[in-house]
């Protein structure tokens, strides 16, 4: 299963939704909100919401978000393998004319 890149409240939101809890008092109302619905578009929770406040009633996991805790507990981030290559050409190219100039300097 590939992984998904999520924020940190969304980490929290699922997190809070796999435990079977909802938003806990301390914790932002519109940050709880947000997260459910980035949440629900990426099919990884399904909420029930309320007609007059439109928050959440009740949060659950679906069963592609119950597969995607298992295999990626941690909830970390994709690596992003192009910036990394990106960087190594850059830091190559830089040492090709580092050396260069050392050897025409000889």
């Amino acid at each position: 299963m590939e992984r998904i890149r999520l924020t940190r409240n969304e980490k929290v939101v699922l997190r809070l939704t796999a435990m079977g809890k909802s938003r806990p008092a301390d914790y932002a109302a519109h940050l709880y909100v947000a997260a459910v619905r980035s949440l629900e578009r990426q099919q990884l929770v399904k909420a029930v919401w309320a007609e007059e406040t439109k928050e959440p009633i009740h949060a659950a996991l679906t069963p592609y978000g119950e597969a995607y805790l298992a295999q990626n507990p941690a909830l970390r981030n994709p690596i992003n393998w192009v910036a990394i290559g990106a960087i190594a050409g850059l830091l190559g190219f830089g040492m090709a004319i580092v050396a260069l100039f050392v050897a025409c300097n000889k």
